[in-house]
């Protein structure tokens, strides 16, 4: 794409920006709405909340502050964003998914500007430059003289954005999402050189072939100090030099190998276990198979009233993380007898019991493409 005749334009002029509203966790009750925080992935969405919107769809969220700071989602139905979240309406043009999606790759190249510490809050945001097509006419800049989206009277090229966007949604609608994972260039080569057919068959199938919905449950908050449910421990404190060398994982606080830095003589954890990193790396997670050895600064979980799995532990997995974000920035470590084990997490309940439905849980991660691989 040819960018050279691309200009400069103020956020703020391009959009308005309207800053999302705080709304603790003990004031949430569970429903359909969708909660907006200042997250990786998941469209943004942390959960899913009982409350009137706070925004309308059709629109963008920017995360201005946490972990996420910088990442941008289109947000086409109804929410609530959090006060860490600015939400970006177009001024004067209907936005769409498509120009949702050029703006997004645009806003995104910025977010390097304000990761680890620097806030992007509204007024820096609304200052923003963004470099954008331009309309013209005939070679010719099109201007217009209120300059309302910017000082010169260039207009942003809208048609041009949304068209672009349109046109590599042709490219791509026939490559299937788990090759575009790794980029347009890479997927083009796996399509080019790898059997779609042998591939799914071999690895992306699921485990348990019927369709499962998160929806398909009521959900509630459970405590993870609560030892009707949970068993959490700490590692141990013990010198890995001091320690013979082996065959059992050492499981530490890095975030890479599933967490384990070492092998050792001896085991303190039996396998079946979720590992996660309270300092150093907080909120580096894992399923642990195999019996362990956890050191000091990571805590195993383990579920009291059934019996953990690979399954089950791939379902609290990303609700865990989710929480540990509160903890990754600034200092904050996340204790094990205050903070960690006050932690509430929500899980999907059995109607009758109101205990956790961990079969439910199993069935849905066994439901998923590439499970049958897990």
């Amino acid at each position: 794409m040819d960018t050279s005749n691309w200009v400069d334009f103020y956020l703020g002029k391009i959009f308005e920006v309207k800053k999302g509203k705080r709304l603790t966790k003990e004031n949430m009750t569970p429903g359909d709405l969708n909660f907006l925080g200042a997250i990786q992935g998941r469209n943004g969405i942390r959960e899913k909340i009982n409350e009137e919107p706070l925004f309308q769809g059709n629109c963008i969220s920017v995360n201005y502050n946490g972990c996420g700071v910088g990442e941008a989602y289109y947000q086409k139905e109804p929410f609530w964003a959090s006060d860490d979240v600015n939400v970006l309406f177009l001024r004067e043009h209907e936005m769409n998914e498509a120009l949702a999606m050029f703006f997004i790759t645009i806003i995104r190249n910025e977010k390097y500007r304000f990761s680890y510490g620097r806030k992007w809050n509204k007024e820096q945001m609304e200052k923003t430059i963004l470099k954008l097509p331009a309309r013209m006419v005939h070679g010719e800049y099109v201007i217009d003289e209120r300059n309302f989206y910017s000082d010169e009277g260039y207009i942003p090229d809208f048609s041009f954005m949304e068209k672009f966007i349109l046109s590599l949604n042709d490219d791509v609608k026939d490559i299937p999402d788990y090759f575009l994972e790794e980029g347009y260039d890479k997927a083009c080569w796996y399509m080019d050189n790898i059997d779609q057919y042998e591939f799914e068959k071999q690895y992306s199938a699921s485990a348990l072939h019927r369709k499962i919905s998160l929806q398909d449950r009521e959900w509630k908050y459970f405590c993870l100090g609560d030892k009707k449910y949970f068993d959490v421990r700490r590692g141990d404190s013990v010198y890995i030099k001091n320690m013979a060398l082996g065959e059992v994982p050492y499981v530490s606080t890095t975030q890479e190998n599933n967490g384990i830095t070492a092998y050792v003589a001896d085991s303190n954890r039996k396998g079946n276990a979720i590992t996660l990193a309270y300092d150093g790396s907080i909120g580096a997670c894992f399923y642990q198979e195999e019996d362990f050895f956890a050191s000091e600064k990571i805590v195993t979980i383990e579920t009291v009233q059934y019996p953990m799995n690979k399954y089950i532990a791939m379902f609290f997995i990303p609700i865990l993380k989710l929480e540990s974000e509160k903890y990754s920035y600034g200092g904050r470590k996340w204790t094990v007898e205050k903070q960690m084990k006050e932690t509430l997490i929500m899980l999907p309940i059995d109607e009758k019991s109101n205990d956790p439905d961990y079969i439910f849980m199993e069935d849905f991660i066994k439901s998923l493409p590439f499970s049958c691989n897990i």
